[in-house]
């Protein structure tokens, strides 16, 4: 009887150490997510540096931009896109992401759902010389 008695308390502590095991692994799961979802932080400044060029535009300091042309940063669940802009004139709204991908190409319809419903308006950055 004995015996027995000790099997029990041998099958609950291994069941501890299992569970235990799943918090670590679920831990370590989550930092390494946390640490590749924060990879590209620094490659939004060389994104927008490139737009900048390729607009001929300068970076934006708050000033009235009145009719000049803009480029506006978006955030979509953490995929950054930069769109084109302009106060006085239509300028077809068409955000490109920072691999040069436009939003409204054919085949991404739910992208474009998602961008129209979710996507954060981060603000002017850039303005035309």
């Amino acid at each position: 009887m004995k015996f027995l008695m000790d099997m029990k308390i041998f099958r609950k502590s291994k069941m501890k150490l299992h569970a235990g095991s799943k918090l670590i692994s679920f831990a370590l799961i989550c930092i390494i997510a946390t640490l590749v979802g924060c990879s590209d932080i620094n490659t939004l400044g060389d994104c927008r540096q490139e737009f900048m060029e390729k607009f001929k535009m300068v970076p934006f300091t708050g000033e009235d931009p009145g009719c000049k042309n803009t480029l506006s940063e978006y955030d979509l669940f953490g995929k950054k896109f930069i769109a084109l802009g302009n106060h006085c004139a239509d300028v077809i709204f068409d955000p490109i992401d920072c691999e040069g991908k436009k939003l409204n190409r054919p085949g991404n319809f739910a992208e474009q759902t998602l961008f129209d419903r979710f996507a954060k308006d981060k603000g002017i950055f850039a303005v035309a010389k």
